[in-house]
Parts: structure tokens; C-alpha cells; sequence
């Protein structure tokens, strides 16, 4: 967890985790770190998968349990090349990997541009359908509205391409049984 020095949580968890103070907390922030408090902490301190000298060092580094010390520095972080286009571009490996981007916009343009990779590369069709709105807003609708809606919400828009990679990112069931 990292909190930002000076906010009124980095006060509250530093004076209860770091100073062990006992009061009873009275505000949301309070009652919030006196949970967090009060669970069990598993230490993850023992690798698991890493074989690489490198690797395994560099996850020892990061594994830190002071909440004062932030592990990420430069000289860590100099151990890793920066990635280019060439380097994308040069290993057929990056084409299913997954990517993570922190707009849905950019998911699905992302996606879009790899599926049509994918289709040229393996002579596949692609399968594309319009996911049409439905309801008393969307029936007033008129095409021109319904085709600027598509091209600026492209989640609208489903597609399919035999033996493409697919990554789910949402729950279809999340109904318990």
C-alpha cells in the first residue's frame, strides 16, 4: 500500500501501524486503517517461480514490508531496456500478449488494429456487428445520430475473427450458485 506523506490516511496509518497508538477512531479514515489493522498479513518473502539470478534479485529488492521505503529506483529501474516500436515489430511474441491501457478508447482501438493484423496475417474474415441501443432514448434516434453514435462509442460494435486470441475482461455470470 502507498499513501502520499501529509494526507490525513498517511497520518492516521502511521500513528496506529508504524506508532502502534490506541484510541478508538472516530472518523471514516480511522475506522478504515483500525480494519486494515486488525487482518492477518501473509509476507510473501519467499521466491516462488524465478530462475533468472537477475530476475529473482530484482523481486527481492521490490519486496519490502516498510511502509516508509519506496522500493522503485532509479538504478532498479536501469536494469530494464526501454521498449520501441522496432522491438514490438520484430517478435511475432507481442502479438497476443496481453496490454494493458488506461483508456477504453484505446482498448478498443488497440484491438481493433490487432484484430486486423491477425485477419491479413491468417487470411481470416472479420465478423462485425452493430450491438443496437434499444429503449425509449434509442427508438428517437435518427440513422445520422445512430452512425455518430457507433463511430464515437466503437464498445457499441462486436467482432469476431476465427482463432484470434481473445482476453475477457468482464464477468458474464456473476451470479453465485
Amino acid at each position: 500500500m502507498f499513501v502520499l506523506p501529509g494526507t490525513p490516511i498517511f497520518e492516521t496509518v502511521l500513528r496506529m501501524f508504524i506508532e502502534h497508538e490506541t484510541y478508538l477512531p472516530a472518523s471514516p479514515i480511522e475506522r478504515g486503517a483500525e480494519f486494515f489493522r486488525n487482518l492477518k498479513l501473509f509476507r510473501l518473502d519467499k521466491q516462488q517461480r524465478a530462475t533468472d539470478a537477475l530476475q529473482a534479485d530484482t523481486i527481492a529488492q521490490l519486496r519490502t514490508f516498510d511502509p516508509l521505503v519506496y522500493p522503485i529506483t532509479k538504478p532498479l529501474m536501469d536494469r530494464y531496456k526501454t521498449m520501441t516500436a522496432e522491438d514490438v515489430r520484430s517478435s511475432s511474441r507481442w502479438d497476443n500478449t496481453p496490454t494493458v491501457v488506461p483508456l477504453n478508447i484505446l482498448r478498443h482501438e488497440y484491438n481493433k488494429i490487432r484484430m486486423i493484423i491477425y485477419a491479413k496475417s491468417y487470411g481470416q474474415p472479420i465478423l462485425c456487428w452493430r450491438n443496437i441501443p434499444t429503449g425509449k432514448e434509442a427508438g428517437g434516434l435518427s440513422q445520422e445520430e445512430l452512425n455518430l453514435l457507433f463511430a464515437s462509442h466503437p464498445a457499441l460494435c462486436g467482432y469476431f475473427i476465427l482463432g484470434m486470441v481473445v482476453f475477457l475482461n468482464d464477468n458474464i455470470n456473476v451470479k453465485k450458485r
